[in-house]
């Protein structure tokens, strides 16, 4: 079992369940279950990240398909949980400047 995976998706979901995250996605809770234990396939990263709102980067460094540096191959210098948070404020202020111009 990968850990970092299980740990991604419980925080992605909030904690649901099996059975919650297969409804919301549309797939049986089996398909969850053994993504869980024994195997992740890229649509399954994709489909929990596009449905529950996670960071897609994040969800296949989780899953193992990507290593955080290559994120920097892909032109990215962090993955959203990475932002410095003087970059991530600095972000935040220059679009409400823009919202409330």
């Amino acid at each position: 079992m990968n850990t970092q995976w299980v740990e991604w998706v419980q925080e992605v979901t909030d904690g649901a369940s099996n059975g919650a995250i297969a409804a919301r996605i549309g797939v049986a809770r089996s398909n969850v279950s053994h993504w869980m234990n024994d195997g992740i396939p890229a649509h399954a990263v994709i489909l929990i990240a596009t449905n529950f709102g996670g960071d897609l980067t994040e969800g296949f460094i989780a899953a193992g398909y990507l290593r955080a540096e290559h994120t920097r191959c892909l032109g990215w210098r962090y993955t959203v949980g990475q932002i410095p948070a003087a970059e991530l404020l600095a972000e935040l202020r220059k679009r409400q400047r823009l919202i409330a111009s």
